[in-house]
């Protein structure tokens, strides 16, 4: 058997196994920190170690990431914002066709549907389940 595994590849997939102080991030798993104790009671066990990452502007950026944006976005016009909840459709549109036009030639990359963005924008929302932030 596998699992926790998603049925679309931009689901949450895995477990989270440490750090439970911290907040949970848009697309990567949260649970209570006692689901690791039940699953490995009940004889499932580790098959994959995945990481995820944190980054605030306030971390030291020890290669230089923030300049380099700075500089392209110089030459490029492009620019970072936050997104506005007010036109939550048109953002996650917007969203989605970024996502489809940067990971389209990865393999195993499956498109977001033109429909689908629009169809559950509340899902990025806080969950009764996950620690606010």
């Amino acid at each position: 058997m596998y699992g926790p595994i998603a049925i679309n590849p931009r689901d949450e997939i895995g477990l989270l196994v440490e750090g439970f102080e911290r907040p949970a991030t848009l697309l990567t798993p949260w649970n209570p920190p006692h689901h690791v104790r039940l699953l490995e009671g009940a004889g499932y066990g580790q098959a994959i170690t995945l990481r995820s990452y944190m980054w605030t502007r306030d971390a030291v950026d020890h290669r230089g990431v923030l300049e380099l944006a700075e500089r392209s976005a110089a030459r490029s016009g492009v620019r970072l914002r936050t997104i506005d909840v007010r036109a939550l459709p048109r953002e996650t549109r917007l969203v989605a066709d970024l996502v489809n036009r940067s990971f389209g030639h990865i393999w195993g990359f499956v498109p977001i549907s033109p429909r689908r963005p629009t169809t559950s924008p509340t899902s990025c929302g806080p969950s009764s389940t996950r620690p606010r932030s």
